[in-house]
């Protein structure tokens, strides 16, 4: 959801008071390396999207189908790696229900979240005003070089850096 409240906050600045970006892929125009970060499976769906959105929501969407049958495998496995605690924890049935909730009309939401998350943002990370804290789990997969360019690019903006925490630190966090 980051990338839809960085846009709100970009478009309707008198409207948000703050902006808080966790553990969040950022633009792949902006962020340095993005494309190729993406690496040889991502790029060529990435690339596709910026020429034929739908076809690249439908071939995430084939992609995704494992996840319907067990909604679990997409929060990163059954409690292992960094963000084992958070899921084995005691927010694991809000994070199951929410993974549920998010299949619940099979994957072509999350796919499109996606394709739009590749495609140009239609603004710069400088021409946001709202006061802004990015934070980024140490131990996150993913997602590194993208809170430092939010960080570095929205004016003002600051970085936390969760030392011990993964992709869902927040979770533990807040």
């Amino acid at each position: 959801g980051a990338p839809f409240a960085v846009a709100t906050a970009e478009d309707a600045a008198e409207r948000v008071a703050r902006l808080a970006i966790v553990s969040a892929p950022g633009p792949l125009d902006e962020v340095p390396n993005g494309w190729e970060s993406l690496g040889d499976y991502r790029r060529p769906t990435a690339e596709m999207a910026r020429r034929d959105p739908a076809r690249s929501v439908r071939a995430i969407g084939r992609h995704m189908d494992p996840y319907l049958e067990d909604p679990v495998l997409f929060l990163g496995g059954r409690g292992q790696g960094p963000d084992g605690d958070a899921v084995r924890g005691p927010a694991n049935a809000m994070l199951v229900e929410q993974v549920h909730e998010a299949l619940a009309q099979g994957v072509a939401g999350i796919a499109a979240d996606l394709v739009a998350m590749w495609l140009d943002w239609g603004f710069r990370l400088a021409e946001i005003t709202v006061p802004t804290t990015v934070f980024q789990g140490a131990l996150d997969r993913h997602n590194h070089d993208d809170a430092r360019c939010y960080a570095s690019s929205i004016p003002n903006a600051t970085l936390v850096v969760w030392p011990d925490l993964g992709h869902l630190g927040v979770v533990s966090e807040w």
